[in-house]
């Protein structure tokens, strides 16, 4: 194996036990971050199916009296 290989390798480990290390000690790490932006995004994507579907829906309504009383 050269030397070249060898550096990798040593570097890949150490960046691997440093991330580890990091979170596992990370403050933000224990928040649940994840979890709780899914949440929000899931609320937003349903205001926004929300308000397109009442948009679509006063305009159809309007369409329809529109062509009832000319």
């Amino acid at each position: 194996m050269s030397n070249g290989n060898q550096v990798k390798l040593i570097a890949r480990e150490e960046a691997r036990l440093v991330i580890h290390e990091h979170l596992t000690l990370c403050p933000l790490n224990q928040l649940e971050i994840e979890p709780r932006l899914r949440k929000l995004e899931i609320s937003y994507a349903r205001l926004i199916g929300f308000m397109t579907g009442s948009g679509i829906l006063s305009g159809a309504s309007f369409f329809t009296l529109s062509k009832l009383f000319p």
